[in-house]
């Protein structure tokens, strides 16, 4: 090897970045990095991924800490309408789902994955279905919109909800209450448009207090948090810190130590959508598959 192609070797190596594989995630999922021991080797021009999520993060986080910040404290008349909106903003990720940007989610693994990779909310809300065959009209926009998000198809929407809802109001019934507002969720009804499965702000600001309302944030509105994690096995220490996060309304970072306390060894990241929940807990178990050897993602 003459000197010429050794300097060539050694600037294509300058334009690597070695970080974290957890501030990689959606480059893993699109298998466009070098894993080895934990870390993931990012080529220079996809660094702006990197960037723009890092960014968003920061300022999610300072928007939500703006927002908690209003509800406890007087803040300038000028700048209250400004901050009063927030819980209606979402900077982020839409996840509105389409064939061609999802990968489908095979139905017969919904069980599954409810209890391994979904936020709290979903899982309470897949938990109560599976029981009572019933949830209220909020709480079935939460979890079908979500459910949609994850990638499941509008054909195995509707066999899922049918094979649960037909139970407590039968075939017939199911059809005439809800196999239209199934549709119009994917866009397949109405004025045909696709709607976006609800970020955390929104869930969190969501009216909880009518009777048999099963929609909301466990964070935000469950009186018994503190049961419903100790019967998840969270360990003592985790359970403290997110009820202390709770106690000072921030109920995304309670969220957010959730997912860290289910899924060892994970980066902090900021959680503001329960489908981004999703795509992390689903990322992580696959680099898990990569993490032990050097492996090219292509």
């Amino acid at each position: 090897m003459n000197i010429k192609q050794r300097a060539s070797i050694k600037k294509e190596a300058s334009y690597w970045y070695k970080i974290p594989f957890e501030q990689a995630l959606d480059l893993v999922a699109t298998r466009r990095v070098y894993l080895k021991a934990g870390n993931a080797y990012v080529y220079r021009s996809n660094l702006v991924s990197i960037i723009c999520n890092l960014y968003q993060n920061i300022l999610s986080k300072a928007l939500e800490s703006a927002y908690n910040a209003s509800r406890i404290s007087k803040i300038d008349d000028r700048i209250e309408p400004l901050i009063s909106t927030i819980p209606q903003q979402y900077l982020g990720k839409n996840y509105n789902y389409t064939p061609t940007n999802k990968n489908n989610i095979d139905i017969n693994q919904i069980d599954w994955l409810a209890q391994r990779s979904f936020p709290l909310c979903m899982r309470q809300l897949h938990n109560k279905l599976r029981r009572t065959h019933h949830l209220g009209h909020g709480g079935r926009m939460q979890y079908g919109l979500y459910l949609k998000g994850i990638g499941v198809s509008l054909a195995d929407s509707i066999m899922f909800w049918k094979e649960e809802l037909s139970k407590h109001v039968g075939l017939d019934n199911f059809k005439s209450m809800y196999l239209y507002s199934i549709r119009h969720n994917y866009g397949q009804e109405g004025k045909n448009v696709s709607y976006s499965p609800y970020s955390c702000l929104k869930i969190i600001n969501m009216q909880v207090s009518t009777k048999g309302a099963d929609q909301g944030c466990p964070f935000a509105h469950d009186p018994n948090l503190k049961k419903l994690l100790e019967d998840k096995n969270i360990e003592s220490s985790d359970r403290s810190e997110i009820l202390n996060l709770v106690k000072e309304r921030s109920y995304m970072q309670a969220c957010q130590k959730y997912f860290e306390a289910t899924h060892p060894g994970v980066a902090p990241y900021l959680q503001n959508h329960p489908n981004k929940f999703f795509d992390h807990s689903i990322n992580y178990y696959l680099s898990l598959i990569h993490i032990s050897e050097p492996t090219r993602l292509l």
